[in-house]
């Protein structure tokens, strides 16, 4: 099956997930947290004076962001029709008057097909113009509120090969085979016919950056007979988690080489750790400092394994934290949620208070960023 085939498939998977409202467009059934959030997102890429307004100039930008192709000429004369000129300010409420809810000057298909093009833009998560199996299963999990198994299952419904899709499709399987195959005998150091932790670990922390911490956790997960040991029967999917961290890691590393000079100079690691992981900049150059380990000012591919290791770890806290913190399970983060987090590790209301007042909740959320560096330069944040 080809990357268009996949694409395509793909689509037809969202389309057949999607809720539709009697006005043909597809929506899920929370709007105001879903739909709406994705607008808010948006708009807020574009407020560029923080103060909760866009310029009309930007919402073709805006547009173009939620997936709709709107021209020049289109979004000039929607302004019109609504007495703005490309120098007035909009509001979120205004916006949504004069984007998602108009359907005077904006078709169903074209609210429809911009519908598709943002959920297809969302998951695909790798940029590849493509969606896996496995992007379309979260996609289902996603729209639809599904377990992991019952997305699959759903996706087996959707999702069939023909005679001449199998045959590639099998052809791919008996590569993989032979892959697992002679990758097994390169963990297997000693050829007893089993992979110990030891083993794993001198491979996990050469190419993953692990710590032994991290190889017995991964070790211990497919170890399903429990005796310490990988069998070639547990190995397939342990190789596959390996194969998937491998290939992340060589993305992240490509994304971050902008020039492609096989490094990543330090001062553009220090900045993408602060967009990530919101630390400050003297906690940014002490990271890096650490991980540039023969002091030439840049990581290496070796060097950020290391450092694409740490990163991870810091993800996945932070992840925890904005769980610990959202309250309600709603995927935000609202000042009520953030209170009453503090309140329940053991803030006094004075401490509540200042803490609150270093946080921007002017959109009524506290965003991604405003999270990670309230934890970065709070102690109490994650701490208490």
């Amino acid at each position: 099956m080809s990357h268009g085939d996949r694409s395509v498939n793909a689509l037809a998977v969202l389309e057949k997930s999607a809720v539709k409202s009697p006005g043909g467009l597809m929506k899920s059934p929370s709007f105001a947290l879903s739909d709406l959030d994705a607008y808010r997102r948006a708009f807020n890429a574009y407020d560029h004076l923080k103060n909760g307004t866009v310029v009309a100039s930007d919402i073709i930008h805006v547009a173009n962001r939620l997936g709709y192709r709107i021209s020049n000429s289109q979004m000039a004369d929607i302004l019109e029709s609504n007495g703005l000129t490309d120098s007035s300010s909009l509001t979120f409420e205004s916006f949504l008057d004069l984007l998602p809810r108009n359907k005077k000057q904006i078709s169903d298909d074209e609210h429809r097909e911009a519908e598709i093009r943002e959920k297809f833009r969302k998951y695909d998560i790798h940029q590849t113009s493509s969606l896996s199996l496995r992007d379309v299963q979260f996609a289902l999990q996603s729209e639809l509120a599904l377990s992991p198994q019952t997305a699959l299952s759903l996706l087996n419904k959707f999702v069939r090969l023909n005679y001449d899709q199998f045959i590639e499709f099998y052809k791919k399987v008996e590569e993989k085979k032979l892959e697992i195959y002679e990758k097994f005998g390169k963990f297997d150091a000693d050829k007893d016919g089993m992979i110990s932790e030891a083993e794993a670990h001198e491979i996990l922390h050469r190419d993953l950056g692990f710590t032994e911490e991290m190889t017995k956790a991964l070790v211990k997960r497919f170890d399903c007979d429990r005796d310490g040991y990988l069998s070639y029967v547990e190995f397939g999917d342990f190789y596959m988690v390996f194969e998937e961290s491998k290939a992340k890691i060589h993305q992240a590393f490509q994304d971050f080489d902008e020039d492609g000079f096989g490094y990543v100079p330090n001062a553009r690691a220090e900045h993408i750790l602060g967009e990530i992981l919101g630390y400050s900049e003297e906690k940014c150059r002490q990271a890096i400092k650490m991980f540039d380990k023969n002091k030439d000012g840049n990581i290496d591919y070796e060097e950020f394994i290391d450092f694409y290791a740490m990163v991870e770890q810091e993800t996945e806290r932070l992840a925890r934290e904005f769980h610990n913190f959202d309250q309600d399970k709603d995927g935000l983060l609202s000042l009520s949620d953030f209170q009453k987090t503090l309140e329940l590790k053991g803030h006094s209301d004075d401490e509540v208070d200042k803490l609150v007042a270093g946080c921007n909740f002017s959109s009524g959320f506290l965003s991604s960023s405003e999270f990670r560096r309230f934890l970065s330069t709070s102690a109490s944040g994650s701490t208490h």
